[in-house]
């Protein structure tokens, strides 16, 4: 297509030939008409560096013959081959609902993967499964089934790499020809009651037990979805009883999982339970390091230390990284400490200075209790109380909806909306005993992550 390749030589102009060849060259030319031209990117980064920095001058610049202007289409590559897939294997009687996969990150691969103390006996195991050798960093050839230990169960807290380890391990084994599903409880649940909506589950079932491998991402999310367990429940003992591989991940033991059936939590422990620890900051560094290689932007040490020390957690800490890399790529020089504060505003302003982790246990630790206890249902006014303010501060500093609190208190939306209407009442009226309560968690959230709060 001509006018394609007119545009691209106008890019070189301003961002020089190996940028344009790297990040607009490099797109697939799908299909092409007078008006239209679809294109195909390697991974999500791709398409964000087009959006950011080309998507504005295609619709000046890119024209056709009769000058008028062609419209850009841009899709992920792996996304069209997984529909086309789709629709060759789906039954025209049955179609599938109206869903959207999760797409796997394609910076979230073994070769980025650091392995620590505090993961080396799953990463071990993943790598195995996926015949992927962590030393030479190259994948060697298969000669031993899957069926290891099934299922495999990783558990840790936020920011423990367990999304990491099971999308490179998808990836890993998508690869090598495997039919392989990543999906969170979330979009699990989401997914089944679309196909219940639709009055047909059956293709549904077809994609979650017509696989080799599941990864099933934050188990502890299923907590009170009765009717989406029982589904979870089947398709997991299919896919078992069938050897298929089945890869689970939480953020709690399974004997620690509340609001799961027992007979789903027996059999999460019928393979091997594997813990997941936090990094230490030289492996957080390490773990940068190796991002911002991947992405052929080096950073020096004092940009490096003061992106680890913003971003606390490793997903926001890694999506700064790529936000950097997208908005100073047209720069010739590396940003300095000062521009590069500037740059990322937004993400730093969005950082909170503590987690709804942190505030319930402040508010169990300010009231001499725990939060196994604030988190139960049970309505005694000795757990209720705390319960209340620990809601109200979730919603008020971390601007949390009142659906995902709910999903962390085990309530309905109604009873959080209720609780934090309670505390803001009386915070209104000037209620000594709630305004007391409230100084005294947020000087224990203080005293716990040294940064001066103001009530």
């Amino acid at each position: 297509m001509h006018a394609w390749e007119r545009f691209l030589k106008s890019l070189e102009k301003e961002f020089g030939i190996k940028t344009v060849e790297r990040w607009v060259g490099s797109l697939k030319v799908e299909k092409f008409d007078a008006q239209n031209i679809y294109l195909l990117a390697k991974d999500k980064f791709q398409i964000q560096w087009f959006e950011e920095h080309i998507r504005k001058i295609a619709k000046k610049e890119l024209v056709n013959n009769n000058s008028r202007p062609i419209r850009v289409h841009i899709q992920l590559i792996d996304a069209v081959k997984k529909e086309k897939r789709r629709k060759k294997t789906e039954k025209k009687e049955s179609p599938v609902p109206s869903f959207t996969p999760l797409t796997l990150n394609p910076h979230q691969i073994f070769q980025n993967f650091v392995q620590s103390d505090s993961n080396i006996l799953a990463s071990k195991l993943l790598c195995k499964l996926a015949h992927y050798d962590s030393i030479s960093k190259k994948f060697i050839p298969r000669s031993e089934n899957l069926m290891a230990f099934n299922p495999i169960y990783l558990y840790g807290p936020k920011g423990s790499a367990k999304t990491h380890m099971l999308m490179a391990t998808a990836q890993a084994l998508a690869d090598q020809n495997f039919s392989v599903m990543y999906v969170s409880a979330e979009h699990f649940t989401r997914h089944f009651i679309s196909s219940i909506q639709a009055g047909d589950v059956t293709p549904f079932r077809q994609m979650y037990r017509n696989i080799d491998i599941l990864l099933f991402d934050d188990v502890h999310a299923l907590a009170g979805k009765t009717s989406t367990q029982e589904e979870f429940f089947h398709t997991f003992n299919i896919l078992h009883l069938a050897k298929k591989q089945i890869i689970l991940a939480s953020c709690f033991h399974p004997s620690e999982l509340e609001h799961i059936e027992p007979r789903l939590v027996s059999r999460f422990e019928w393979g091997i339970v594997l813990p997941l620890g936090l990094l230490s900051d030289a492996e957080r560094m390490r773990m940068l390091e190796l991002r911002s290689s991947t992405l052929d932007f080096p950073l020096n040490s004092d940009i490096s230390q003061f992106l680890l020390e913003q971003f606390s957690s490793n997903t926001d800490l890694c999506q700064a990284l790529e936000a950097l890399v997208i908005r100073w790529q047209k720069q010739r020089s590396k940003p300095s400490l000062k521009q590069l504060k500037k740059i990322l505003k937004d993400l730093i302003a969005r950082q909170t200075r503590f987690s709804y982790e942190d505030i319930i246990e402040a508010a169990a630790v300010s009231f001499d209790t725990s939060m196994k206890k604030l988190l139960e249902r049970t309505r005694s006014r000795e757990f209720s109380f705390p319960r209340q303010l620990a809601i109200y501060l979730c919603r008020s500093e971390l601007k949390m909806s009142f659906k995902r609190l709910g999903l962390i208190f085990n309530r309905d939306h109604t009873t959080i909306l209720s609780s934090f209407r309670s505390i803001q009442k009386r915070l209104d009226a000037k209620d000594k005993l709630v305004e007391d309560s409230l100084k005294k968690i947020l000087k224990t959230l203080e005293f716990a992550k040294h940064v001066p709060i103001d009530l």
